[in-house]
Protein backbone atom coordinates (compact mmCIF):
# COMPACT_ATOMS: atom_id res chain seq x y z
CA UNK A 1 0.00 0.00 0.00
CA UNK A 2 1.48 3.29 -1.05
CA UNK A 3 0.24 6.26 0.95
CA UNK A 4 0.00 9.14 -1.48
CA UNK A 5 0.64 12.75 -0.66
CA UNK A 6 -1.39 15.80 -1.75
CA UNK A 7 0.75 18.01 -3.95
CA UNK A 8 4.17 17.40 -2.54
CA UNK A 9 4.12 14.86 0.27
CA UNK A 10 6.05 11.80 -0.83
CA UNK A 11 4.78 8.92 1.24
CA UNK A 12 6.74 6.01 2.60
CA UNK A 13 6.08 2.53 1.26
CA UNK A 14 4.70 -0.16 3.51
CA UNK A 15 3.86 -3.23 1.46
CA UNK A 16 3.22 -6.77 2.73
CA UNK A 17 5.02 -6.01 5.97
CA UNK A 18 8.16 -4.83 4.15
CA UNK A 19 9.83 -1.44 4.09
CA UNK A 20 10.96 0.13 0.82
CA UNK A 21 14.34 -0.81 -0.53
CA UNK A 22 15.98 2.33 0.78
CA UNK A 23 15.45 1.04 4.30
CA UNK A 24 17.15 -2.30 3.68
CA UNK A 25 19.28 -3.81 6.44
CA UNK A 26 22.67 -5.40 6.46
CA UNK A 27 23.31 -8.56 8.48
CA UNK A 28 23.91 -7.66 12.14
CA UNK A 29 26.89 -8.85 14.12
CA UNK A 30 26.12 -11.83 16.37
CA UNK A 31 26.73 -10.08 19.70
CA UNK A 32 25.16 -6.79 20.79
CA UNK A 33 24.80 -5.44 17.20
CA UNK A 34 24.48 -1.73 16.51
CA UNK A 35 21.30 -0.46 14.86
CA UNK A 36 21.09 -1.80 11.27
CA UNK A 37 22.66 0.28 8.52
CA UNK A 38 20.91 0.82 5.23
CA UNK A 39 22.64 -0.26 2.02
CA UNK A 40 21.99 1.10 -1.48
CA UNK A 41 18.32 1.18 -2.58
CA UNK A 42 18.72 -1.68 -5.07
CA UNK A 43 20.04 -4.03 -2.39
CA UNK A 44 16.61 -5.34 -1.39
CA UNK A 45 14.17 -5.08 1.46
CA UNK A 46 14.47 -5.59 5.17
CA UNK A 47 12.57 -6.70 8.19
CA UNK A 48 11.80 -4.23 11.00
CA UNK A 49 14.76 -3.61 13.31
CA UNK A 50 12.85 -5.07 16.27
CA UNK A 51 9.56 -6.73 17.11
CA UNK A 52 8.32 -3.47 18.62
CA UNK A 53 9.10 -1.52 15.45
CA UNK A 54 7.30 -4.20 13.45
CA UNK A 55 4.25 -3.80 15.69
CA UNK A 56 4.37 -0.02 15.26
CA UNK A 57 4.58 -0.40 11.48
CA UNK A 58 1.44 -2.55 11.51
CA UNK A 59 -0.37 0.12 13.52
CA UNK A 60 0.76 2.78 11.03
CA UNK A 61 -0.54 0.68 8.14
CA UNK A 62 -3.84 0.38 10.02
CA UNK A 63 -3.85 4.18 10.59
CA UNK A 64 -3.73 3.66 14.36
CA UNK A 65 -1.15 6.35 14.86
CA UNK A 66 -1.63 6.90 18.60
CA UNK A 67 -0.82 3.25 19.28
CA UNK A 68 2.20 3.39 16.99
CA UNK A 69 3.40 6.54 18.73
CA UNK A 70 3.07 4.96 22.20
CA UNK A 71 5.21 1.99 21.17
CA UNK A 72 7.83 4.13 19.44
CA UNK A 73 8.11 6.61 22.30
CA UNK A 74 9.09 3.69 24.53
CA UNK A 75 11.49 2.37 21.90
CA UNK A 76 13.22 5.70 21.36
CA UNK A 77 14.32 5.60 25.01
CA UNK A 78 15.44 1.97 24.77
CA UNK A 79 17.10 2.20 21.34
CA UNK A 80 18.03 5.86 20.77
CA UNK A 81 20.49 4.93 17.99
CA UNK A 82 17.98 2.99 15.87
CA UNK A 83 17.12 5.06 12.74
CA UNK A 84 13.96 3.04 12.13
CA UNK A 85 12.55 4.04 15.49
CA UNK A 86 13.23 7.71 14.83
CA UNK A 87 11.85 7.53 11.30
CA UNK A 88 8.59 5.78 12.15
CA UNK A 89 8.08 7.99 15.18
CA UNK A 90 8.37 10.92 12.75
CA UNK A 91 5.73 9.29 10.54
CA UNK A 92 3.38 8.79 13.50
CA UNK A 93 3.91 12.37 14.71
CA UNK A 94 3.25 13.73 11.22
CA UNK A 95 0.06 11.70 10.85
CA UNK A 96 -1.09 12.94 14.25
CA UNK A 97 -0.76 16.55 13.12
CA UNK A 98 2.48 17.43 14.92
CA UNK A 99 4.85 18.47 12.10
CA UNK A 100 7.37 20.13 14.44
CA UNK A 101 7.96 16.89 16.36
CA UNK A 102 7.88 14.89 13.13
CA UNK A 103 10.68 17.06 11.72
CA UNK A 104 12.71 16.54 14.89
CA UNK A 105 12.55 12.75 14.52
CA UNK A 106 13.14 12.80 10.77
CA UNK A 107 16.29 14.85 11.41
CA UNK A 108 17.37 12.28 14.02
CA UNK A 109 16.75 9.41 11.59
CA UNK A 110 18.85 11.12 8.92
CA UNK A 111 21.62 11.83 11.42
CA UNK A 112 21.68 8.14 12.34
CA UNK A 113 21.36 6.90 8.77
CA UNK A 114 21.76 9.42 5.91
CA UNK A 115 20.65 6.85 3.34
CA UNK A 116 17.18 6.61 4.86
CA UNK A 117 15.77 8.58 1.96
CA UNK A 118 12.13 8.46 3.08
CA UNK A 119 13.11 10.52 6.12
CA UNK A 120 14.83 13.07 3.88
CA UNK A 121 11.87 13.29 1.50
CA UNK A 122 9.39 13.70 4.35
CA UNK A 123 11.52 16.24 6.21
CA UNK A 124 12.03 18.28 3.05
CA UNK A 125 8.29 18.27 2.33
CA UNK A 126 7.41 19.39 5.86
CA UNK A 127 10.02 22.14 5.75
CA UNK A 128 8.56 23.33 2.47
CA UNK A 129 5.05 23.31 3.94
CA UNK A 130 6.33 25.67 6.64
CA UNK A 131 7.99 27.93 4.07
CA UNK A 132 11.45 26.89 5.25
CA UNK A 133 12.82 26.47 1.74
CA UNK A 134 16.50 26.66 2.66
CA UNK A 135 16.22 23.54 4.81
CA UNK A 136 13.87 21.85 2.33
CA UNK A 137 16.44 22.10 -0.45
CA UNK A 138 19.47 21.40 1.74
CA UNK A 139 17.96 18.16 3.05
CA UNK A 140 16.95 16.82 -0.34
CA UNK A 141 20.19 17.89 -2.05
CA UNK A 142 22.25 16.11 0.61
CA UNK A 143 20.22 12.93 0.12
CA UNK A 144 20.54 13.15 -3.67
CA UNK A 145 24.31 13.12 -3.32
CA UNK A 146 23.91 9.62 -1.88
CA UNK A 147 21.08 8.43 -4.13
CA UNK A 148 21.15 10.67 -7.24
CA UNK A 149 18.29 9.07 -9.16
CA UNK A 150 15.80 8.42 -6.37
CA UNK A 151 12.29 9.32 -7.64
CA UNK A 152 10.95 10.55 -4.31
CA UNK A 153 13.86 12.90 -3.72
CA UNK A 154 13.80 14.27 -7.28
CA UNK A 155 10.07 14.88 -6.98
CA UNK A 156 10.38 16.57 -3.60
CA UNK A 157 13.12 18.84 -4.97
CA UNK A 158 11.02 19.81 -7.99
CA UNK A 159 8.05 20.77 -5.82
CA UNK A 160 10.23 22.83 -3.49
CA UNK A 161 11.76 24.79 -6.36
CA UNK A 162 8.34 25.22 -7.93
CA UNK A 163 6.88 26.72 -4.75
CA UNK A 164 9.87 29.06 -4.60
CA UNK A 165 9.09 30.08 -8.21
CA UNK A 166 12.70 29.27 -9.01
CA UNK A 167 13.91 29.25 -12.60
CA UNK A 168 15.43 25.84 -11.78
CA UNK A 169 12.01 24.28 -11.22
CA UNK A 170 11.41 23.27 -14.84
CA UNK A 171 14.75 21.44 -15.09
CA UNK A 172 14.01 19.78 -11.74
CA UNK A 173 10.59 18.63 -12.98
CA UNK A 174 12.19 17.17 -16.10
CA UNK A 175 14.69 15.22 -14.00
CA UNK A 176 11.93 13.96 -11.71
CA UNK A 177 9.75 12.86 -14.64
CA UNK A 178 12.61 10.80 -16.06
CA UNK A 179 12.42 8.77 -12.86
CA UNK A 180 8.62 8.92 -12.42
CA UNK A 181 7.09 9.23 -15.88
CA UNK A 182 3.73 7.80 -14.76
CA UNK A 183 3.26 10.24 -11.88
CA UNK A 184 0.34 12.30 -13.20
CA UNK A 185 0.39 14.77 -10.34
CA UNK A 186 4.04 15.51 -11.03
CA UNK A 187 3.34 15.94 -14.75
CA UNK A 188 0.42 18.27 -14.05
CA UNK A 189 2.57 20.58 -11.94
CA UNK A 190 5.28 20.47 -14.61
CA UNK A 191 2.68 21.66 -17.12
CA UNK A 192 1.65 24.41 -14.72
CA UNK A 193 5.29 25.46 -14.27
CA UNK A 194 5.65 25.70 -18.05
CA UNK A 195 2.54 27.86 -18.20
CA UNK A 196 3.90 30.18 -15.51
CA UNK A 197 7.18 30.37 -17.44
CA UNK A 198 5.19 31.58 -20.47
CA UNK A 199 5.83 28.43 -22.49
CA UNK A 200 2.19 27.69 -23.37
CA UNK A 201 2.66 25.23 -26.23
CA UNK A 202 4.91 23.02 -24.13
CA UNK A 203 2.44 23.32 -21.24
CA UNK A 204 -0.41 22.17 -23.50
CA UNK A 205 1.63 19.21 -24.70
CA UNK A 206 2.38 18.07 -21.14
CA UNK A 207 -1.17 18.68 -19.93
CA UNK A 208 -2.48 16.48 -22.75
CA UNK A 209 -0.52 13.59 -21.20
CA UNK A 210 -2.18 13.95 -17.79
CA UNK A 211 -4.74 11.30 -16.91
CA UNK A 212 -8.13 12.47 -15.64
CA UNK A 213 -8.02 9.93 -12.81
CA UNK A 214 -9.44 11.97 -9.90
CA UNK A 215 -7.26 10.10 -7.41
CA UNK A 216 -4.16 11.60 -9.02
CA UNK A 217 -5.20 15.07 -10.21
CA UNK A 218 -8.66 16.60 -9.61
CA UNK A 219 -10.53 17.19 -12.85
CA UNK A 220 -11.24 20.77 -11.73
CA UNK A 221 -7.49 21.52 -11.66
CA UNK A 222 -6.96 20.12 -15.15
CA UNK A 223 -9.88 22.10 -16.55
CA UNK A 224 -8.68 25.29 -14.85
CA UNK A 225 -5.22 25.00 -16.42
CA UNK A 226 -6.68 24.32 -19.86
CA UNK A 227 -8.79 27.46 -19.40
CA UNK A 228 -5.80 29.57 -18.35
CA UNK A 229 -3.98 28.35 -21.43
CA UNK A 230 -6.96 29.30 -23.60
CA UNK A 231 -7.06 25.73 -24.88
CA UNK A 232 -10.81 25.22 -24.81
CA UNK A 233 -10.69 22.46 -27.40
CA UNK A 234 -8.36 20.53 -25.07
CA UNK A 235 -10.67 21.28 -22.15
CA UNK A 236 -13.66 19.89 -24.06
CA UNK A 237 -11.70 16.83 -25.19
CA UNK A 238 -10.74 15.94 -21.61
CA UNK A 239 -14.29 16.46 -20.39
CA UNK A 240 -15.73 14.38 -23.25
CA UNK A 241 -13.62 11.47 -22.03
CA UNK A 242 -14.62 12.05 -18.41
CA UNK A 243 -18.33 12.27 -19.22
CA UNK A 244 -18.15 9.04 -21.20
CA UNK A 245 -17.14 7.18 -18.06
CA UNK A 246 -18.67 9.39 -15.33
CA UNK A 247 -21.42 11.71 -16.60
CA UNK A 248 -21.67 13.85 -13.47
CA UNK A 249 -22.88 17.37 -12.74
CA UNK A 250 -19.44 18.92 -12.35
CA UNK A 251 -18.15 17.59 -15.67
CA UNK A 252 -21.21 18.86 -17.56
CA UNK A 253 -20.92 22.31 -15.97
CA UNK A 254 -17.19 22.54 -16.76
CA UNK A 255 -17.78 21.45 -20.35
CA UNK A 256 -20.58 23.97 -20.73
CA UNK A 257 -18.27 26.76 -19.60
CA UNK A 258 -15.55 25.64 -22.03
CA UNK A 259 -18.09 25.47 -24.86
CA UNK A 260 -19.26 29.00 -24.08
CA UNK A 261 -15.66 30.20 -24.19
CA UNK A 262 -15.27 28.57 -27.61
CA UNK A 263 -18.50 30.29 -28.83
CA UNK A 264 -20.60 27.11 -28.89
CA UNK A 265 -23.73 28.54 -27.26
CA UNK A 266 -25.99 25.66 -28.30
CA UNK A 267 -23.56 23.10 -26.89
CA UNK A 268 -23.23 25.09 -23.66
CA UNK A 269 -27.00 25.31 -23.20
CA UNK A 270 -27.32 21.56 -23.76
CA UNK A 271 -24.64 20.80 -21.18
CA UNK A 272 -26.10 23.10 -18.53
CA UNK A 273 -29.42 21.29 -18.97
CA UNK A 274 -27.64 17.93 -18.98
CA UNK A 275 -26.17 18.79 -15.57
CA UNK A 276 -29.68 19.26 -14.18
CA UNK A 277 -30.83 16.03 -15.82
CA UNK A 278 -27.86 14.17 -14.34
CA UNK A 279 -28.93 15.19 -10.82
CA UNK A 280 -32.19 17.15 -10.43
CA UNK A 281 -31.37 17.60 -6.73
CA UNK A 282 -28.05 19.35 -7.37
CA UNK A 283 -28.24 23.02 -6.34
CA UNK A 284 -25.09 23.71 -8.36
CA UNK A 285 -26.68 22.37 -11.54
CA UNK A 286 -29.73 24.60 -11.10
CA UNK A 287 -27.64 27.64 -10.15
CA UNK A 288 -25.30 27.42 -13.15
CA UNK A 289 -28.21 26.84 -15.52
CA UNK A 290 -29.93 29.89 -13.99
CA UNK A 291 -26.84 32.01 -14.47
CA UNK A 292 -26.60 30.95 -18.11
CA UNK A 293 -30.29 31.67 -18.69
CA UNK A 294 -29.97 35.12 -17.12
CA UNK A 295 -26.93 35.93 -19.27
CA UNK A 296 -28.85 34.93 -22.40
CA UNK A 297 -31.96 37.01 -21.55
CA UNK A 298 -34.14 34.14 -20.40
CA UNK A 299 -35.04 35.78 -17.12
CA UNK A 300 -38.28 34.02 -16.26
CA UNK A 301 -36.79 30.53 -16.52
CA UNK A 302 -33.63 31.77 -14.75
CA UNK A 303 -35.73 32.83 -11.77
CA UNK A 304 -37.40 29.42 -11.64
CA UNK A 305 -34.00 27.70 -11.65
CA UNK A 306 -32.71 29.97 -8.86
CA UNK A 307 -35.75 29.08 -6.78
CA UNK A 308 -35.12 25.41 -7.45
CA UNK A 309 -31.49 25.76 -6.32
CA UNK A 310 -32.69 27.24 -3.01
CA UNK A 311 -35.33 24.54 -2.65
CA UNK A 312 -32.99 21.55 -3.10
CA UNK A 313 -29.97 22.99 -1.25
CA UNK A 314 -30.74 25.97 0.99
CA UNK A 315 -27.60 25.49 3.10
CA UNK A 316 -25.19 24.77 0.24
CA UNK A 317 -22.92 27.39 -1.38
CA UNK A 318 -24.97 27.29 -4.59
CA UNK A 319 -28.26 27.46 -2.70
CA UNK A 320 -27.07 30.43 -0.67
CA UNK A 321 -25.78 32.19 -3.80
CA UNK A 322 -29.13 31.61 -5.47
CA UNK A 323 -30.96 33.04 -2.45
CA UNK A 324 -28.79 36.16 -2.48
CA UNK A 325 -29.42 36.61 -6.19
CA UNK A 326 -33.17 36.31 -5.73
CA UNK A 327 -33.03 38.83 -2.89
CA UNK A 328 -31.15 41.34 -5.06
CA UNK A 329 -33.64 40.81 -7.88
CA UNK A 330 -36.53 41.50 -5.49
CA UNK A 331 -34.83 44.66 -4.20
CA UNK A 332 -34.33 45.95 -7.75
CA UNK A 333 -37.97 45.30 -8.61
CA UNK A 334 -39.09 47.12 -5.46
CA UNK A 335 -37.15 50.27 -6.36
Amino acid sequence: MTLRFNYARFAFLLSCGLISAACASSTPAPVEPPPPLLPEPEAGTMAPSSASVGEAIEYIKAEKYQKAQAILMREVALAPEDPQVAYYLGVAKEKLGDPTSAMKYYRKAIELQPKLIEASANLSSLARDKGEFTEALAVVDAALELVPRDPSLLTTRAYALDEMRSAEAIVAFEAALKASSQDMELRFYYAQALYLAERPEEAKAELAKVSTDEEQVPLTNIVALYSRLGDFAGCIRVLDASIQTTPGVEAFIHRAECKRASKDEAGAAADFRAAVAADPNSPAAHFYLARYLAQTDQGQEATAELQKAVEVGPDTPSGKAAARTLQKMAQREAQ
